[in-house]
């Protein structure tokens, strides 16, 4: 599973990582000039 949110967005990331996904590094435009991201993963398989 994929979510991805901003890098000012410290709610959601503490969210996320609650719920066990992994935090990339800030991902630089991904939508669109000036719009950085961070971007979430889980394993679906591995957490069952």
């Amino acid at each position: 599973m994929h979510c991805i949110t901003s890098p000012e967005n410290t709610a959601s990331q503490a969210f996320h990582t609650r719920l066990g996904f992994t935090a990339s590094e800030v991902k630089p435009d991904y939508d669109g000039p000036g719009l950085d991201r961070v971007a979430f993963t889980l394993d679906l398989a591995a957490a069952t």
